[in-house]
């Protein structure tokens, strides 16, 4: 909780939002934005009403001036550099940053501020900066930087995530650098917030020569997890090596690969999830697979089921095996970005009192366990593939067999009915052609006599039923006969030695 009473007083507190947001995807291409690529834009435009930032509410409207409707692709089909491509015009002190003076109700202090927008590569970027230039500020004023946790990731909703940076330095000497920065913590963020950073204890660094420590609420979605630096200013070099901001374009660099790696993994565990779902159907169909229905037609009908869903399942089941091949591919491009971005941050470190690790770690964990963590994932689910493919195989012919014996019985049904009609149909004209109908009345002696057309249709039913009966059996015969020279084959083949 916070300390109303603290007596602990900062200089020149400035507060940093490095946000990465997406702009393309491999599926649309470069020059089509995704359907959400201006999110970023509309959310500095909503914190720009909640300071009351006019130049901050329309930079967007900024944006499209310099670029069009598509910010990021010229207008004028000129090629332009995606690596790192600064985005805002430029202002009249020759930088491409765009200044501003927020006024805020809940403070007497007048916050002054920047933001800097550019593209890396497929995302967008923004560097936004809100700072008190002023000395002896009560620790408890920092909040107003982040005024109603408006900077927080749950509000930004950039979806490869963020970093923010609290740079200040202490009024008086440090007693202890850690305690200091957990009241940070605590003054800057909400209790809510800040209990989730402080559950564990911050990764401990040096960078231009003062302390540095990192604080992570471990979200998985990347939009939601809450990523702080607190860096205080306690080294004379510090200040103006912070000032010339040769930091500044590795930095944004580093927690770029950074962002993509979290946002890649989080990626994979969405997949992960929903090849297992498949994974659990392919379980299930096998079991019914191994015990189909007793009767014939219900079999048919079953494995016809199966050979109408199963197609389209073992495609979405390729596709996330691809997808965790991509994720690999990925995790390991931007872990060798990350690894130059660090060894470039590394150039310009003070070689004899900084201290970087905790910024290979991040990279040690990546390595060892991230990439590792898919390879494992994927290895587990890769073989259900193969079981796919045989099932719909198997099903397939056994399909196409049954539905060859259905027809082949077919065949033989149309026969012996055939041959029994036309049988009866031949005797059925003869015996009509030699008997004639008597014209007798009801009343008549020889009325009660059989009529000759129920002797015909005796007779044809007499002959239906003995030639078909005839025509099934000689099937029969013959049926039996091949298919005991077919096993005959088959043993004779079986007996028969191998040879190479």
């Amino acid at each position: 909780m916070k300390n109303p009473q603290s007596t602990e007083k900062v200089n020149n507190p400035k507060l940093t939002l490095y946000a990465f947001h997406l702009r393309n995807n491999l599926a649309l291409g470069f020059e089509e934005p995704v359907e959400t690529a201006n999110l970023l834009w509309t959310k500095c435009e909503e914190l720009g009403e909640k300071l009351q930032v006019p130049r901050l509410q329309f930079l967007r409207e900024r944006l499209t001036k310099e670029w069009g409707s598509s910010i990021g692709v010229s207008p004028h089909n000129e090629k332009q550099p995606s690596d790192y491509l600064e985005l805002l015009p430029i202002n009249e002190y020759g930088k491409r940053l765009l200044h501003f003076s927020p006024i805020t109700e809940s403070t007497d202090l007048k916050m002054r501020g920047e933001i800097y927008a550019l593209q890396i590569h497929d995302t967008y970027a923004i560097d936004l900066t809100l700072r008190y230039p002023y000395q002896n500020i009560d620790l408890a004023k920092i909040h107003n930087l982040n005024y109603k946790d408006c900077l927080l990731s749950n509000q930004i909703q950039a979806s490869l995530g963020q970093t923010l940076v609290l740079f200040t330095q202490p009024a008086s000497s440090i007693q202890n650098s850690e305690t200091l920065a957990k009241n940070c913590v605590e003054f800057l963020l909400s209790p809510f917030e800040a209990n989730k950073l402080l559950k564990t204890a911050p990764y401990a660094g040096k960078f231009l020569g003062s302390p540095i420590f990192e604080y992570e609420s471990g979200d998985d979605n990347p939009s939601q997890n809450l990523h702080l630096l607190i860096w205080l200013n306690s080294d004379p070099e510090t200040e103006s090596l912070e000032a010339q901001g040769d930091y500044c374009q590795r930095l944004i660099n580093l927690l770029y690969c950074r962002s993509r790696i979290l946002y890649t993994y989080f990626q994979s565990r969405q997949c992960n999830q929903k090849a297992r779902s498949i994974y659990k159907i392919i379980e299930t169909k096998f079991q019914d697979f191994k015990n189909p229905p007793s009767t014939s037609n219900e079999r048919l009908k079953q494995f016809k089921q199966l050979l109408t869903e199963m197609p389209q399942q073992a495609f979405d089941y390729a596709n996330h095996l691809r997808d965790f091949e991509i994720y690999i591919n990925t995790l390991e491009t931007n872990a060798k970005n990350y690894r130059a971005c660090l060894e470039r941050l590394q150039e310009i470190s003070l070689k004899d009192k900084d201290n970087l690790d905790f910024l290979q770690k991040f990279l040690t964990r990546t390595e060892t366990m991230l990439i590792e963590q898919i390879r494992v994932d994927l290895g587990y689910l890769m073989p259900a593939q193969k079981l796919f493919d045989q099932m719909i195989s198997t099903v397939r012919g056994i399909v196409e067999i049954e539905q060859a014996e259905r027809e082949k019985s077919l065949e033989r049904t149309i026969q012996i009915l055939g041959t029994g009609l036309g049988a009866g149909g031949i005797i059925a004209s003869a015996i009509s052609g030699h008997i004639t109908v008597p014209m007798v009345w009801p009343n008549h002696p020889k009325a009660d006599e059989i009529h000759p057309a129920i002797h015909t249709t005796v007779w044809s039913l007499v002959a239906f039923l003995a030639f078909a009966g005839f025509t099934a059996a000689i099937n029969g015969w013959f049926a039996d006969r091949l298919a005991k020279r077919k096993r005959q084959q088959q043993e004779k083949s079986a007996k028969k030695p191998t040879g190479i």
